[in-house]
């Protein structure tokens, strides 16, 4: 998934000037990512910018990179970000399972998320929102509750299984490995996290 989100951001660098921010929850998720990145995006005429967290490409286009401060405090933002404003912003896995547990995580997510919307500029501005449902109230769930977004929202949801019931990646993720993870985390959990169902807790 992330190297498609990877893929997705070196697309958009190919439109003459556009913006482009690509968030994680921490530094350690980002520094996984920037990793990737450099296989691919020097190839592709990209050069990586450490000072400022950001990869500028020949056609003028600029992809930056932010993450959350805190577990607590998720603001997906550094300082040279704010007042920015971005044509893509991908935000890839901003709920896990460290921040999710009390109200105030989900709320700092939440919250999180609109400030990212809010970086977007003109009408064809598009997010990105991948992850895992955790919470039946997380920012997933406020993202496909909110109707003035739904509209405007497709929504793609992915279960661990295909239609006829095999595991999608059995070398990774066997049919007895799922049945444990069914065992270990209860029908509800299990739903949420590997068949992406949004159920109450």
């Amino acid at each position: 998934k992330t190297d498609c989100l990877i893929a997705l951001g070196a697309r958009y660098a190919q439109h003459k000037s556009s913006r482009i921010l690509f968030l994680r929850t921490t530094y350690t998720d980002l520094r996984d990512v920037l990793d990737r990145m450099q296989v691919l995006y020097p190839a592709m005429g990209a050069r990586w910018i450490a000072s400022e967290k950001r990869w500028e490409w020949p056609s003028g286009a600029v992809l930056e990179l932010g993450y959350g401060a805190t577990l607590d405090q998720v603001n997906g933002m550094t300082g040279t970000q704010a007042g920015l404003h971005f044509d893509l912003i991908i935000g890839d896995d901003l709920v896990n399972d460290q921040n999710y547990k009390t109200p105030g995580q989900l709320e700092a997510t939440i919250e999180c998320v609109k400030d990212q919307m809010n970086l977007l500029r003109g009408e064809h501005a598009k997010y990105h929102f991948y992850g895992t449902i955790w919470n039946y109230n997380d920012a997933s769930g406020w993202l496909m509750n909110t109707p003035e977004l739904a509209e405007h929202i497709r929504f793609l949801v992915l279960s661990c299984y295909t239609e006829g019931g095999d595991p999608v990646w059995p070398a990774q993720r066997s049919a007895k490995f799922l049945e444990t993870q069914r065992a270990v985390l209860g029908s509800t959990k299990f739903a949420q996290q590997y068949l992406n169902q949004r159920l109450p807790d």
